[in-house]
């Protein structure tokens, strides 16, 4: 096992695959994250960002504005952990004054933000690979599949996709099964990934701003029985506070360390 050694060449054959971290090291099978997706030549195909949240701890001089629904995207606070969620922009890191002018873009107050650190920052960009397997390369979790982390569903669907492939990849390792089994993982669980994309793009389509949104949003709430998808703006805090939070912290990260012989995973 090499530990931070960046991944720059993967190549698969019919006996196994080669891979180059700064030395040449072979395994019969290689599971892998998004620099081996970009390697072994995966295609990636989807939809660009709809929306963007930059969230963070944030402390603020003077008012606070309500936080809800506006016009232009959304402004979330509870204690000091602030949110902003607004049409998808410029990806790249915001300093607090990039912040406190996207505050102001939304909700129209004239804020000024003193502090803001631990700021974490996420789109609702949604892809997955037509397969999950190429010759003796496989993709599990984010290299497979990226959406908005609305609901929480990447975790788990992540995670049963590494269940569905290891027990399969050890019976073919022992020779209790053929190697055409392997075939099964992505006819099982490209579908759970259709699935997720399509249940997160419509929850990106219900959280986008505009009167034409808040519309859907309140004939769903009514279809659905639910009293309001667009509840009141909570009244505004003069200052914040420290508090915890559950504010998700998804994000997109390309994989950097080195295969392990038989079932590598990068």
């Amino acid at each position: 096992m090499l530990r931070g050694h960046g991944v720059t060449a993967v190549e698969s054959d019919v006996d196994g695959v080669t891979g180059t971290a700064e030395k040449a090291w072979r395994a019969k099978y290689v599971v892998g994250r998004s620099t081996v997706r970009k390697l072994a030549g995966f295609e990636f195909p989807g939809t660009p960002a709809l929306l963007r949240t930059i969230a963070g701890q944030v402390r603020f001089a003077g008012e606070v504005p309500p936080a809800g629904r506006y016009p232009g995207g959304a402004f979330l606070h509870g204690g000091s952990m602030v949110g902003i969620t607004e049409p998808a922009a410029n990806p790249e890191p915001v300093t607090a004054a990039d912040f406190a002018a996207s505050v102001r873009r939304i909700t129209g107050a004239d804020v000024v933000v003193e502090e803001f650190r631990e700021e974490r920052r996420f789109g609702d960009q949604a892809r997955q690979v037509p397969g999950y397997r190429r010759d003796r390369v496989f993709l599990a979790g984010d290299a497979a599949h990226v959406h908005s982390p609305s609901g929480g569903q990447g975790l788990n669907l992540g995670l049963l996709d590494a269940a569905n492939l290891g027990w399969k990849l050890g019976a073919v390792l022992r020779g209790e099964k053929p190697e055409t089994f392997l075939d099964t993982y992505t006819r099982e669980r490209h579908p759970a990934g259709e699935a997720v994309l399509r249940n997160t793009h419509a929850q990106s389509a219900l959280l986008a701003p505009g009167p034409h949104v808040d519309a859907l949003r309140e004939i769903v709430a009514s279809a659905t029985g639910t009293t309001s998808l667009t509840p009141p703006r909570s009244r505004p805090a003069s200052t914040a506070r420290t508090s915890k939070s559950s504010m998700p912290t998804a994000a997109n990260r390309d994989c950097t360390s080195t295969p392990a012989p038989a079932a590598a995973s990068c």
